[in-house]
């Protein structure tokens, strides 16, 4: 399984924070194998309440908080370790 991560833009309204579908996006970054960001995004996924047994094929809000956090996180070097794939969710997230 490859950890293919997109980031991509709507002006579109999305109904939630995550599991939502919008028609008109456009890519704004794309990454091949990025473990580390592949751990960060799947922990941000959960925390803003989604519910897919597995972190893969699902959308997510990037706020400009979170990539501020994000940002001071790859700076401070707090990145989860890396990860092989998409894997089941784990229990008490």
């Amino acid at each position: 399984m490859g950890l293919d991560m997109y980031a991509l833009t709507t002006s579109e309204a999305v109904a939630s924070a995550v599991d939502f579908e919008v028609k008109e996006k456009t890519t704004l970054h794309y990454w091949r194998k990025p473990p580390n960001l592949y751990g960060w995004m799947e922990a941000l996924y959960y925390q803003k309440g989604g519910s897919s047994e597995q972190f893969n094929c699902v959308t997510v809000v990037l706020t400009t908080e979170d990539l501020d956090r994000l940002e001071a996180d790859v700076k401070a070097g707090n990145l989860p370790p890396g990860r092989t794939g998409p894997g089941r969710r784990k229990a008490g997230r």
